[in-house]
């Protein structure tokens, strides 16, 4: 059956290749956040090669850890045709495994290049939640991740509800709902930026918004799992934790300088790579200067046993 909202998965057709309207949409969410990122970033100083060298640092073990932990909370439905697996553009990615893979290697790569990566992150997030937005409307062409069947003939119309052929009934619309949910959150999230705030403030309140919808849709979505919750539970939790740390450093020296002496500074919030290298710069003058100093000395000192010797 087909309604009035319903759109034929594959967009065209390429040298014999079907391309699927979702591998198109999630590849405009993709440039989205990367064409965002380098406006925003330009404006703190980071340059369009730091979102170039993060789209293949975040991005391919963002998508792999994306496809596994949906592949693992859908098993039953890979579990004969294993080949399945890889045809990600059929759809089936979940972004909190995308976190788990991503996430480490951001901070490695951001540790390497002496880059403070939670303002780093404060950039990405909002530009992430509406490639987010964008990106939901894939799951619209795929007919996935929606809700419990709506019977009330009143409410059977979109974007309340969506009509899955699949199933030849009307269902929540839950996608819709997180795509909203995340416009919202850009919205929000790009008005709090340009106000005064500290490092790592914006991502939190985007992991926390984020986690909340996540744990409310999960619970309705009949493709929702106990997995995501708990996960969005977790990050929720480790969010606040940090949160309550870093306000302590801000009121109590003596905590803040343990904290310094027991984590590598490059992982805290106030790690300030500008002046770590003007640091650098000075101490390597100092040496110059120690350096030009003793030379100086060493020749007078040969001076004089010249002189003695002449003597």
């Amino acid at each position: 059956m087909t309604t009035a909202l319903s759109i034929n998965r594959v967009a065209f057709t390429l040298f014999g290749k079907e391309i699927y309207w979702y591998s198109i949409i999630l590849a405009a969410a993709v440039l989205t956040v990367f064409i965002l990122c380098c406006y925003r970033g330009k404006k703190k100083g980071y340059s369009e090669d730091t979102f170039i060298d993060l789209c293949f640092v975040i991005l391919i073990p963002g998508i792999i850890g994306a496809r596994t932990l949906y592949v693992i909370t859908n098993w039953s439905s890979y579990a004969d045709d294993l080949v399945s697996v890889f045809k990600i553009w059929e759809g089936g990615l979940a972004i909190l495994g995308g976190f788990v893979l991503a996430i480490p290697c951001y901070i490695i790569y951001c540790v390497k290049k002496k880059i403070n990566f939670w303002e780093l992150l404060d950039i990405i997030v909002p530009c992430f939640a509406l490639a987010q937005a964008i990106g939901r409307w894939g799951n619209f062409v795929n007919q996935e991740l929606y809700g419990p069947i709506v019977t009330n003939p009143s409410l059977q119309f979109f974007p309340f509800a969506v009509f899955i052929d699949a199933t030849n009934h009307w269902h929540m619309a839950t996608f819709f709902y997180e795509s909203v949910w995340s416009l919202m959150t850009f919205i929000v999230l790009s008005i709090l930026i340009k106000k005064k705030h500290d490092n790592g403030d914006i991502f939190m309140l985007y992991i926390v918004f984020y986690s909340v919808i996540r744990i409310i849709l999960d619970a309705v979505k009949l493709q929702g799992t106990l997995t995501n919750q708990l996960i969005c539970v977790c990050m929720i939790i480790i969010v606040a934790v940090l949160f309550i740390l870093k306000q302590r450093m801000k009121t109590n020296e003596a905590f803040s300088d343990k904290v310094h002496s027991k984590i590598n500074r490059r992982l805290l919030f106030d790690y300030d790579p500008a002046a770590e290298a003007a640091a650098a710069q000075a101490t390597a003058e100092n040496n110059d200067t120690q350096s030009n100093s003793d030379v100086e000395n060493n020749n007078d000192a040969e001076g004089n046993n010249t002189e003695d010797k002449k003597i």
